[in-house]
């Protein structure tokens, strides 16, 4: 009996000690800073204790978890429920859980986010208890949403789109592949790539200068455009598209370059307007080779990077071109210069720089040849191009003189070894024409040459001029509004010769005002009136097609009332015009000025402008014509209601 006494005090204390136990865990449990809770397990999980944190989380208060009143099932979302079944289980196995989420529904219906983590901490009658840990993760949630949003936006981007996100991690040293290369890649299942198989996938000529920016971006917060060639497709494709990245390198919390982002635009349509855009401006129209600038900015660019081999430069003029076109007409040399362009083209490799640099005078640059080739090649073309034009009793026998340059013993840019070729085509033309020859072989003296040189070149801004008034003559047979085509061409030869002023004016019939019908200006507005008083009697005296201009002493003498026409500031400090003559004997004129006081009119410019006097006349009476015709439709319409 007295046994049984002492077993029953020894389970009292036992008891006694456990609720002790228990109450400092709750005291302890209660002061956490986060949530926690004692789970009774069994059928159903129920919660025994809540401290302070978990019910500032769940918005419960420690009543409403009292006497086991509560299962877990009612606080948590009951899609994630499983979830706590299965860490139960683990632990009862005698483990801990691993972390996990959930959702929690708070006292007021809202859901939030928790972190939990389940373990054993004691058995009561067999039945297991667990102490789990829990924290809010709701913002980080909510954060975590934001960037899926994020980058599900981009992947919709991606989709409907050709831009393409760029995000370099750098720590990490790799970069997400974007989701459009995904279906290229030999291995689907790869997400990310280093930046060596970014740098393999770029074409082998961006390739350097690609990595020489990403390394500076690497360096230091910056932003940036880059262009560059882009593979499409697996390693053995081949093809590749332009792209433009605009780039910003961001620096982490301590100043270092942690990511590299940007977007990437597909711009190979670009490319390709632009490269056609480009040609055209090279190309010359009326033989569709190189033009004179393009030629020679080519042939530079391969000297820059080529200083090894040997090259040659030939200059090739047509012999007696004015008398071709005095005989036969312009549409007949035009003929001939396409001709020749286009054998002088089928007679060297593609390799070869082709390039018309005159009206009759054409370039070509062989390069990687010999002495002997380049010799061969000039007979040959002598020969091949000789033909026989003949119409109304005249024969003409077309032929050519040829000189050619060497690199390195005649020099080693474009612009010198054009020089020497023209001097040898030269001495050519003046020894019998039709043949060909070596700058060495064929040199006059630096005086000869530098006569012939600026021979040429005024003979080649001659041409260019009428190329000019092809233009003019061009645009007023296509004209259908009189006034703006003739505005149009105001403003081109005012940009062409550097004025700042062309204007067109009507005399009226008593001589003493002019009437002011176009006017373009780099200035604003020149004239405040359209009517002015002729004060230039050297204008009036002069013949039609005259050029006349001002001197500085008459142009000092009609300051004064220059500033009352005009209403500008700045006057026009020189002026230069050319009187025309329209329908009917009525006349008018063309002016043109320049801010630059006592400017020299070149001999191409002053030709240039009297030719355009004979366009203007044309749009004038053309322009009038049209007036009277409206003038008598109105009329007819008026007489017969």
């Amino acid at each position: 009996m007295a046994e049984f006494n002492k077993e029953e005090i020894d389970y009292e204390d036992q008891l006694r000690q456990s609720e002790r136990e228990r109450k400092d865990l709750k005291n302890i449990i209660y002061e956490l800073p986060v949530g926690l809770i004692t789970v009774k397990g069994g059928n159903e999980l129920t919660i025994d204790i809540a401290n302070h944190e978990f019910c500032r989380m769940s918005g419960y208060r420690s009543a409403d978890f009292s006497m086991e009143k509560m299962c877990m099932a009612q606080l948590i979302h009951m899609e994630d429920y499983m979830m706590f079944e299965d860490a139960a289980e683990v632990c009862r196995r005698g483990k801990t859980s691993d972390e996990f989420e959930a959702r929690i529904v708070t006292a007021d219906q809202n859901v939030i986010w928790a972190m939990f983590q389940f373990q054993i901490y004691t058995y009561r009658s067999a039945v297991p208890y667990y102490l789990v840990s829990c924290w809010d993760i709701t913002e980080r949630k909510k954060m975590e949403n934001e960037i899926m949003l994020v980058n599900e936006r981009y992947h919709m981007l991606e989709e409907v789109s050709d831009d393409i996100v760029l995000d370099y991690d750098v720590k990490k040293q790799q970069f997400e592949i974007p989701e459009c290369y995904l279906k290229f890649a030999e291995d689907k299942s790869v997400k990310y790539a280093g930046i060596e198989e970014l740098y393999g996938a770029i074409h082998p000529d961006d390739r350097e200068r690609f990595q020489k920016i990403f390394e500076t971006a690497l360096q230091r917060e910056m932003k940036g455009t880059a262009e560059y060639r882009l593979r499409q497709g697996g390693k053995e494709s081949g093809k590749y598209a332009y792209f433009r990245t605009c780039y910003q390198s961001i620096a982490d919390y301590d100043g270092k370059i942690s990511h590299i982002i940007g977007r990437s635009y597909d711009i190979s349509t670009e490319r390709a307007v632009r490269e056609k855009l480009l040609r055209e401006v090279q190309l010359d129209p009326l033989t569709r080779i190189y033009n004179k600038t393009a030629s020679g900015e080519i042939v530079d660019a391969f000297l820059e990077k080529s200083t090894q081999g040997t090259h040659v430069l030939y200059v090739i003029d047509i012999d007696d071109f004015k008398k071709i076109n005095d005989t036969f007409g312009h549409t007949v040399g035009d003929m001939v210069i396409s001709d020749i362009a286009t054998l002088i083209r089928e007679q060297f490799t593609d390799e070869a720089v082709v390039g018309r640099v005159g009206g009759d005078e054409f370039m070509v640059f062989v390069k990687d040849t010999s002495l002997q080739e380049a010799e061969a090649k000039a007979e040959q073309l002598c020969t091949n191009v000789q033909k026989t034009l003949s119409g109304d009793g005249a024969v003409i026998v077309v032929t050519l003189s040829v000189g050619m340059a060497v690199t390195g013993k005649d020099g080693y840019d474009y612009s010198t070894l054009f020089e020497r070729a023209d001097h040898a085509m030269y001495h050519i033309k003046k020894n019998g024409k039709n043949h060909y020859g070596f700058a060495g072989e064929t040199e006059e003296g630096d005086c000869e040459g530098k006569n012939r040189t600026e021979e040429k070149e005024n003979r080649r801004n001659l041409v260019a001029d009428k190329e000019f008034l092809n233009t003019a003559f061009s645009l007023l047979s296509h004209a259908r509004d009189i006034n703006g085509s003739l505005n149009v061409l105001l403003e081109q030869i005012g940009r062409k010769y550097q004025m700042n002023m062309v204007s067109v004016f009507e005399y009226a019939p008593d001589g003493k005002n002019m009437l002011l019908t176009n006017c373009w200006s780099d200035m604003g507005q020149i004239y405040e009136k359209n009517i002015l008083p002729i004060t230039w009697p050297k204008l009036m005296k002069a013949d039609v097609g005259e050029f006349v201009q001002t001197t500085p002493k008459w142009q000092e003498k009609r300051k004064k009332e220059w500033l009352e026409w005009s209403g500008n500031a700045i006057p026009i400090q020189s002026i230069a015009a050319v009187k025309f003559e329209y329908s009917n004997g009525k006349t008018g004129c063309i002016d043109v000025g320049s801010v630059e006081q006592g400017k020299q009119w070149r001999t191409e410019e002053i030709g240039t402008i009297c030719e355009l006097s004979r366009v203007v006349a044309v749009f004038v009476t053309l322009r009038e014509k049209m007036q009277e015709d409206q003038q008598a439709i109105h009329k007819l319409k008026t007489e017969t209601g």
